[in-house]
């Protein structure tokens, strides 16, 4: 049976929560196993994700990012990469590297084992125009961030070189990811989520079905299903 654990942040639109698929496929009924908290945090947590071996990697108001132990104990305070809030985090495909994102327009490459600092890049300038949302390349060392004013850019993570930029969203580029086989991308923004075909740019599925509400958080799984959610929820089929 797969162990789910769900974190809910209750935040303003600007700080949008991340949401995932559990990764094999489980048709078991999810069952509740065990409560374990970590109150370290003096407020919000904008970011959570999982990391191997039972850990979790969170971002917070405190300017970090931290590791954590199955057990609740801290593993990594990876401090001195962000200079204001931490919005979101990512993870690669192969759990060696964890991206994070702030106010400050940073985005930062941690090692997920020595909790080292390894790119730092900067995504922005403009400080009213800072990245929303963050997500690994399922298949290549690329991040993606969403920006406020719209915007998805892709960085090479080794080189922190700009591999495709596209505007994806009138505003607000709150939720954003990519198809299993990392050849399209999703973005949800004010009432409407779009597929691109990342080699041309096409827009090859738009969904504008949210009622005059942003789109804050998106996930794909292996089967194509999407579940784009905000003050409305929908779900749906893309198929490939």
């Amino acid at each position: 049976m797969t162990k789910l654990t769900i974190a809910f942040s209750m935040l303003a639109v600007v700080f949008p929560c991340a949401t995932a698929w559990a990764q094999d496929g489980d048709k078991e009924p999810w069952t509740y196993v065990e409560e374990k908290s970590i109150r370290e945090y003096h407020g919000p947590v904008p970011g959570v994700r999982w990391l191997k071996g039972g850990r979790l990697v969170t971002a917070g108001k405190d300017k970090q990012v931290r590791i954590w132990h199955a057990n609740g104990k801290m593993q990594h305070a990876l401090r001195n990469g962000h200079t204001g809030w931490v919005l979101g985090v990512a993870v690669s495909a192969d759990q060696k590297q964890v991206a994070s994102i702030g106010m400050d327009g940073k985005l930062c490459i941690w090692g997920a084992d020595t909790g080292e600092m390894i790119k730092q890049i900067t995504v922005s300038t403009n400080e009213h125009n800072w990245p929303l949302c963050v997500q690994w390349h399922p298949k290549a060392n690329r991040v993606a961030v969403g920006m406020r004013e719209g915007s998805v850019y892709e960085f090479d993570a080794s080189s922190g070189q700009t591999t495709w930029k596209q505007r994806a969203a009138e505003r607000l580029a709150a939720a954003i990811a990519y198809t299993p086989d990392g050849l399209r991308f999703a973005a949800g923004g004010y009432e409407v989520t779009r597929m691109f075909e990342m080699a041309t740019n096409e827009v090859v599925f738009k969904m504008a079905r949210h009622d005059r509400t942003d789109v804050t958080a998106l996930a794909i799984d292996a089967k194509w299903e999407y579940a784009a959610t905000g003050p409305v929820h929908r779900k749906y089929q893309w198929g490939n």
